[in-house]
């Protein structure tokens, strides 16, 4: 039996259709494809790696909000609208500010910290529906997206766990799962000296009644 030869024409045909479909393809991964949820990440994406663009919808904590993942195609087509609610929905997932531990607000009938809702304040008029980038480290025990977080400011982007400490409304996180990115510990134990000295936010307290979000929430550990 013999086979016939296929036509050029038609080999033609397909080779283009491959190579439209690959580039369909790399379009979509690339510019349009969206991450629900933190399980969604490819685990290629974490360890500092990899960049996401997207807009913060809810700011829960002093350190950690919402975020609405916005690839590039995505964030062109939005055209600064804000995003609806019906977009959102079901759609976002936690981001956990790297590096830092604010104060508590209000959870499961526990009071707010003294600062918890000064910090909370803080994140959201600092990030509330702006669009931000984040830097993905790991997952924590909620699931989030342990991140460094970076907003544009009037010349280029600004670490938010750094402005964060310069305002005194969250002191380093020392605890299990700690990432602080390329510049290390010690570029966050400066600003928050640096707050410590100039009696900022949390700082401005009496040391007789200063305690330390880590401190705090251990406190409320033990009394369950």
């Amino acid at each position: 039996m013999v086979l016939e030869e296929i036509p050029a024409e038609v080999g033609r045909v397909g080779l283009v259709g491959s190579v439209g479909g690959l580039a369909a393809f790399l379009l979509y991964s690339r510019c349009l494809r969206r991450f629900p949820s933190s399980h969604d990440i490819p685990s290629s994406y974490f360890k500092g790696k990899k960049f996401l663009r997207g807009v913060v919808t809810h700011v829960g904590d002093g350190d950690n909000f919402q975020f609405l993942h916005m690839p590039l195609m995505r964030h062109m087509l939005r055209m600064g609208r804000k995003v609806g609610k019906k977009e959102a929905e079901g759609q976002t997932f936690g981001v956990r500010l790297a590096g830092i531990d604010a104060p508590e607000c209000a959870h499961f009938g526990n009071p707010d910290q003294p600062f918890g809702p000064e910090a909370k304040q803080w994140l959201r008029d600092t990030l509330q529906d702006k669009t931000v980038m984040v830097q993905l480290f790991h997952r924590d025990q909620y699931n989030r997206a342990v991140c460094m977080v970076w907003r544009k400011g009037f010349w280029t982007w600004e670490n938010v766990s750094y402005k964060i400490l310069d305002e005194g409304l969250a002191t380093v996180y020392t605890s299990m799962g700690a990432v602080y990115g390329e510049e290390g510990k010690e570029a966050f134990d400066v600003r928050e000296q640096e707050a410590r000295r100039r009696k900022v936010g949390m700082w401005s307290q009496k040391k007789s009644s200063f305690v330390s979000p880590k401190d705090y929430k251990r406190a409320l550990r033990s009394n369950d």
